[in-house]
């Protein structure tokens, strides 16, 4: 063989491999523009300024679409807690979603509705943990001290909304407390460390 077919496959395997390396250059550039749009979007929606729980939220799979659903998880948590949901939860998580526009047209309605088929991983309480510090950086005292309360309203109207026996008796199962509990405390934890 030639040395000038040599010098010619070289070139051609350098090419083939520098046009690889330069693809997946400019994929991983693309990603992270991507996440950073993405990143400033979920900053203009939720009003979280922290670019760490910013990427933190992206990297879970979190984007514009599905912030409003991340808001609604503590209710379907709350609902999730003693092993079923019942269909009146179920009408009152829907209730709730469809109030802050959430219906089957909205990309966030399949997050809630898988929700609510099927109980949520336990690492997106970790996120919603991280969502919640989020906020807390973003609000005023006041103003994350009426979404502490107005969540937690809403996650004891969905556990008051099933239960009970023949209607006499505590409507909230002991699960259901202690999530509700459980939740209570992430804002608790953040008021005291604001």
């Amino acid at each position: 063989m030639s040395y000038d077919k040599i010098n010619e496959r070289r070139n051609a395997l350098e090419e083939i491999f520098f046009a690889k390396q330069n693809r997946e250059l400019i994929e991983k550039m693309k990603a992270k523009s991507t996440q950073i749009e993405t990143c400033k979007e979920l900053a203009e929606i939720s009003g979280i300024k922290d670019t760490n729980v910013l990427d933190k939220l992206y990297e879970a799979g979190v984007r514009p679409s599905t912030m409003i659903a991340l808001s609604l998880l503590p209710l379907i948590l709350v609902a999730w807690a003693d092993g079923e949901i019942d269909q009146r939860e179920r009408d009152a998580i829907i209730k709730a979603a469809s109030a802050h526009g959430i219906d089957s047209k909205n990309p966030a309605y399949e997050h809630l509705n898988s929700w609510l088929q099927n109980a949520p991983p336990t690492e997106v309480i970790d996120i919603w943990q991280q969502y919640v510090q989020g906020l807390s950086q973003a609000l005023s005292g006041d103003s994350f001290q009426q979404l502490h309360t107005d969540l937690i309203n809403r996650t004891r109207a969905v556990a008051n909304s099933a239960g009970g026996f023949l209607g006499l008796g505590s409507k909230t199962s002991a699960a259901e407390k202690i999530m509700i509990d459980k939740l209570d405390a992430v804002f608790t934890n953040c008021l005291k460390a604001g």
